[in-house]
């Protein structure tokens, strides 16, 4: 069974948000986030995350309606 796990996901998200509102070259920090673009990898890491449960879901519907095409199928057959 999936597990829901702790919720970093708007906690780095909102993080790099501000990060990304202070570059403008009126703010000075002492990295670049043109070096440091971690919102590919918190979008992988969501995605993955995601898409099993979403599959489990997909999956579920699908023997769902398969059930559903067998009676149908004994009542024309």
């Amino acid at each position: 069974m999936i597990q829901k796990p702790h919720q970093p996901f708007p906690t780095i998200h909102n993080l790099h948000f501000s990060l990304i509102q202070k570059h403008p070259p009126t703010h000075h920090l002492p990295f670049s986030l043109l070096l440091i673009h971690p919102q590919d990898q918190i979008l992988t890491t969501h995605t993955i995350h995601l898409l099993p449960i979403q599959i489990i879901q997909i999956s579920k519907k699908m023997n769902t309606f398969s059930k559903y095409i067998s009676i149908i199928n004994q009542f024309l057959l």
